[in-house]
């Protein structure tokens, strides 16, 4: 595996640690009560900007809509509203089981915190893969997308999902802690770890990756 079909994942992650860092800096010049809820909206135009981006840069197939490439000529404007619409269908379901899973009583909270949740874990699947496969890739079940580049990015996005999920759940260990703090304010930990979570899964996928071509270099030069 080429370290060159990297570069999608080297993007995103440049972009999202760019961004969080932004993010910080504004959070500890302004209040941060009053910044913490644009976090949402700030999320989903790069979640959004990411996809197009990776789209325009290294065509990868497997998209949701394929005319972002400006290829598959014969995708026409009712299949891309049609596939919009379920993809906004199946993103709203998600927060609802999300919120429902989650059961706490602030329900505003709670669905905020389901609406960044979902956008950092099923919605770059979602915008890659379609609707029609993104809750299956969820459940980890493995598409072939035809091309290794793509299937790679697809990896890269369940690992970050993964991390989302993960750093969501490990984060609650902080509000039973008699802190008194604003940052412990539900759903405030709740996102900050989900946020870095996802950090982490990409970071974690890029170096893993980057591990196993190196050792597959050295296998061949030992070969040869």
């Amino acid at each position: 595996m080429s370290t060159q079909y990297l570069w999608p994942q080297f993007v995103c992650l440049t972009i999202s640690l760019a961004t969080t860092a932004l993010g910080v800096f504004i959070g500890q010049t302004k209040n941060f009560q009053n910044v913490f809820y644009f976090v949402f909206p700030a999320t989903l135009g790069v979640e959004i900007v990411k996809f197009f981006i990776i789209q325009k840069c290294f065509q990868i197939p497997g998209n949701a809509f394929p005319n972002a490439t400006g290829k598959h000529n014969n995708y026409g404007t009712l299949s891309f509203i049609k596939d919009l619409l379920k993809t906004v269908t199946i993103f709203l379901f998600a927060i609802i089981v999300v919120a429902f899973a989650l059961g706490a009583t602030n329900l505003e909270a709670t669905i905020y915190f389901s609406l960044i949740l979902t956008c950092i874990s099923l919605l770059p699947i979602q915008l890659f893969v379609g609707p029609r496969c993104a809750v299956l890739v969820m459940l980890s079940s493995k598409l072939e997308l035809g091309k290794l580049i793509a299937e790679q990015h697809l990896d890269f996005l369940q690992y970050a999902a993964i991390g989302a999920i993960l750093g969501s759940w490990g984060s609650s260990i902080a509000m039973p802690l008699d802190w008194d703090r604003p940052y412990q304010t539900y759903p405030i930990p709740q996102v900050v770890g989900a946020i870095g979570g996802h950090l982490l899964g990409c970071v974690f996928f890029v170096l893993r990756t980057m591990l196993i071509n190196a050792k597959n270099e050295i296998k061949k030069k030992s070969i040869l």
